[in-house]
């Protein structure tokens, strides 16, 4: 009688498929996690960028954000459009502190992304209020065809 002292060839062969098939849905689900991780970080990173932006603009008194051309000339190049300015889209390099601009580092962290301002003046609907739109775009690094944009708005009154 002969005893039995390891694994058949067989066995082996089986063993290995099966933990194959178990480990292959767990290396997608690490895969999705980390696409997830690195899309909220985008995401996290342009609403910090917007809010930056909107606090700047906030910052103005409401007669500069009236000739806001003039006062972000050699920072953000706007133009006029029906009922306001727009800054043309741009990529996010610097925010200007006081009179001087401060340049983001590392820069390439930031190469995906463009910023526009949108400020609509006084009108009939608000005749002493300036409506101000804040936007970011970027294109997603891990899903290359997709488009991203965070926007957000805020308003400034002239008071007595």
């Amino acid at each position: 009688m002969k005893s039995k002292q390891g694994f058949t060839l067989i066995e082996i062969m089986v063993a290995s498929a099966i933990l194959a098939l178990a480990v292959i849905p767990i290396f997608d689900m690490m895969s999705g996690a980390n696409k997830t991780m690195a899309s909220v970080e985008e995401e996290s990173i342009a609403y910090g960028l917007c809010t930056e932006a909107a606090e700047w603009m906030q910052s103005l008194a409401y007669r500069e954000l009236l000739v806001i051309p003039s006062i972000a000339k050699g920072f953000l190049d706007f133009r006029s459009v029906e009922g306001g300015f727009e800054s043309l889209e741009q990529p996010v390099k610097s925010l200007k502190v006081g009179d001087s601009a401060y340049s983001y580092e590392p820069a390439e962290q930031f190469s995906a992304y463009t910023r526009r301002i949108r400020v609509y003046g006084p009108d009939e609907n608000r005749p002493r209020g300036i409506r101000i739109v804040v936007e970011v775009h970027w294109k997603a690094r891990l899903r290359q065809s997709q488009e991203n944009k965070v926007s957000l708005e805020l308003a400034k009154f002239e008071l007595d």
